[in-house]
């Protein structure tokens, strides 16, 4: 009797820890698919709308103006990127987006001093920017909730700029340049069909050419490259989708 009492508790035993260890995997393996479901972006999803950046500059608020004494100087920057993205698999994609940008800047008074020979004032001057660009870039996207309504995506662009810049006086200045850049960023879906997103910069790298005109003369002109990583607020995008 007793040993049937044992084989029965053995039998028991065994039949619970089989039943734990179905139930674990099943639940890891249902962990593991929600995970891989986390799609921000379907194969074949299109998605078209505008993203805009707006900031302004002045002499009591800028970390940028350290090295400038006595200024009394503002500014304001727009820009407006219409773009169209489509993905070529789940949470990857490709897309078009075309920029532009003005910027405005006033001048009353300035000393910069920049080491003990190199200094200079500059008073009365206003400056007026007007750019355009075509960029293609590429996304990753990674979903952070598990219907795929909150994602974080990273993107690399290759971008071709003309800006034209025109001070007071008449003197211009035409620069045109070609930029590669890592911009991070967040995604939310509000609607089913639309997405609200924020993205900055973070790494650049870039080509430039510039020339300076007067009177319809050119006065001189650089080549110039450059790589900078750092968080460029003036990269700052926030953007409105629609998805189809």
């Amino acid at each position: 009797m007793k040993r049937v009492r044992l084989i029965s508790l053995l039998v028991c035993i065994g039949t619970a820890q089989l039943l734990c260890t179905g139930s674990y995997a099943a639940e890891k393996e249902t962990r593991r698919e929600k995970f891989e479901n986390r799609t921000v972006l379907y194969k074949g999803e299109k998605k078209v709308g505008a993203s805009l950046m707006y900031g302004s500059l002045n002499s009591g608020n800028s970390e940028v103006l350290l090295l400038m004494k006595n200024i009394d100087a503002a500014g304001r920057v727009f820009r407006i990127a219409p773009d169209f993205e489509m993905a070529y698999r789940d949470n990857a994609s490709a897309g078009l987006r075309l920029s532009y940008i003005h910027a405005l800047a006033n001048v009353n008074a300035l000393d910069l001093n920049l080491t003990s020979d190199l200094n200079f004032s500059l008073k009365d001057i206003s400056v007026n920017v007007n750019g355009y660009s075509a960029a293609v870039f590429h996304r990753n996207y990674i979903g952070l909730s598990k219907s795929g309504s909150v994602g974080f995506y990273l993107e690399e662009s290759l971008s071709f700029t003309g800006i034209n810049t025109v001070m007071q006086g008449g003197s211009t200045d035409n620069t045109y340049k070609i930029n590669l850049t890592l911009s991070p960023g967040f995604i939310l879906y509000i609607l089913p069909p639309v997405s609200i997103e924020l993205g900055i910069g973070i790494a650049d790298l870039g080509f430039i050419k510039a020339g300076s005109y007067s009177g319809g003369d050119q006065n001189g002109s650089r080549w110039q490259a450059k790589a900078a990583m750092n968080l460029n607020v003036l990269s700052l995008n926030f953007g409105i989708h629609y998805h189809f």
